[in-house]
């Protein structure tokens, strides 16, 4: 696990266990040092499927329910909490992006879930109650091969988990049909801008960055942007360099100027400029309120 006093915990999957293997699936019956009370970070995916259902699951500033029948999803950076009833029963399913992508053309794909890397829908999924063994048999046939010792192994494991995340899509998209636009030949070009800024949110900050990554002029990715999505591609940008900042403000004891730091920002005058102008207070303000309200 990396982390100091200073920033927020991230949690490696090869800290929990010597594996070859980036990749393991746990029963949530299970108690185990796993499950902690402390927002934290994975440098991998998460994704738990509940049968039965009790307490609370923080994920970046929202408070989700933890129902029977739903899968909860959670992303590499994304900072969470989970505080499960003793009776909870289900699966907890952990494998990195290089395990997930190994051997396929397409290192995007995870980034192209719509229930992944996301700010804008909410990540958890209610399973009717027709799909529900549909789903325990793909967490279950996993858990076997998982726990065995089988030639092709890991090849078999990604073939499993590349089917549920297909099954998933498909339910996912469904559910949210309204939430979602609908495709149109533009489509492609949205989904690669918005995999290019949370690749790169980091160091580029201007559309016009992103439309030379992307190969088009800066007016026509902005057009497209406003016609799909009824904003504009700053606001995109801006939007997912906000989320790190209020992550930053909550969670970590870094200073204003630490943090602007780590997000490029030259002058940290600017720095404070550009929160208060989105937010509506200074990041110092943000801090103190959030954490009153959280605590």
């Amino acid at each position: 696990m990396r982390s100091n006093s200073n920033t927020i915990p991230t949690h490696e999957l090869y800290d929990r266990f010597e594996r070859s293997i980036p990749f393991d699936l746990l029963p949530l019956e299970k108690k185990s040092s796993y499950d902690t009370f402390s927002y934290h970070r994975h440098a991998y995916y998460e994704m738990f499927l509940f049968f039965k259902g009790g307490g609370k699951h923080d994920i970046d500033f929202e408070t989700y329910h933890v129902e029977d029948n739903t899968l909860h999803f959670v992303s590499p950076g994304q900072v969470h909490m989970l505080q499960r009833e003793l009776d909870s029963e289900g699966f907890v399913l952990l494998f990195s992006r290089e395990f997930y992508h190994l051997g396929s053309q397409n290192t995007d794909s995870l980034y192209e879930l719509p229930f992944l890397h996301t700010n804008t829908l909410s990540p958890i999924l209610k399973i009717s109650p027709e799909l529900l063994d549909t789903f325990k048999l793909s967490f279950t046939l996993m858990k076997e091969e998982n726990e065995a010792n089988n030639q092709d192994k890991a090849e078999v494991l990604r073939a499993h988990l590349t089917l549920l995340m297909l099954k998933v899509k498909r339910h996912f998209l469904e559910q949210n049909k309204n939430s979602i636009p609908n495709a149109n030949p533009h489509s492609d070009l949205i989904k690669k801008f918005r995999v290019a800024i949370e690749k790169n949110f980091l160091v580029l900050h201007k559309p016009a960055e992103y439309a030379e990554l992307l190969h088009v002029s800066a007016g026509h990715l902005n057009d497209i942007v406003k016609d799909m999505l009824g904003v504009s591609s700053s606001d995109l940008i801006n939007e997912r360099i906000l989320l790190e900042i209020k992550r930053m403000l909550f969670h970590s004891d870094e200073t204003v100027s630490e943090i602007a730091q780590v997000l490029n920002f030259e002058d940290v005058s600017y720095f404070s400029r550009f929160f208060k102008t989105h937010v509506g207070s200074t990041p110092k303000d943000f801090r103190m309120k959030i954490r009153e309200k959280y605590q």
